[in-house]
């Protein structure tokens, strides 16, 4: 089987095997606003899980903390078990043992250098920047 034909096969295998909870509706300016998207269940972003969005204005001394703790308790009643402290991985999981076999997606043996509750500060951060991003996008654009 040559290359071509492989890339092709996979792309009808995405094709045919996607799920169809992506809006493809959505603009990449749409995308920008909600600042995270990727996360399934466990998206933070504004109106869906929050009533009325964000606090406006998001003040780090006082919000910050408190998203993080609703943040964790979202990961929680969907995970079940959760440790803030935890810097375990998932295991690895084959792609497409029948197409790919012994290509794994996931992180290997690699070690996580960061908590649970890092990575949701992280994520946190990252979301507030891209919606300070889209804000500044929107004014200068308007």
């Amino acid at each position: 089987i040559s290359l071509p034909e492989l890339i092709s096969m996979i792309n009808m295998n995405q094709t045919f095997n996607s799920s169809s909870e992506f809006d493809i509706k959505m603009t990449p300016l749409n995308l920008f606003q909600k600042g995270e998207v990727g996360y399934g269940n466990l998206s933070f972003h504004n109106e869906e899980k929050y009533d009325g969005g964000f606090t406006s204005p998001f003040v780090m001394e006082r919000d910050f903390k408190k998203v993080i703790a609703d943040m964790e308790e979202l990961t929680r009643s969907v995970n079940g078990a959760y440790d803030p402290d935890d810097k375990s991985l998932p295991e690895p999981t084959p792609i497409d043992e029948r197409i790919l076999p012994d290509l794994y997606f996931g992180w290997g043996n690699a070690k996580c250098t960061h908590t649970k509750r890092e990575c949701l500060e992280n994520r946190l951060v990252a979301l507030l920047l891209t919606k300070l991003s889209y804000n500044f996008y929107k004014k200068t654009n308007d």
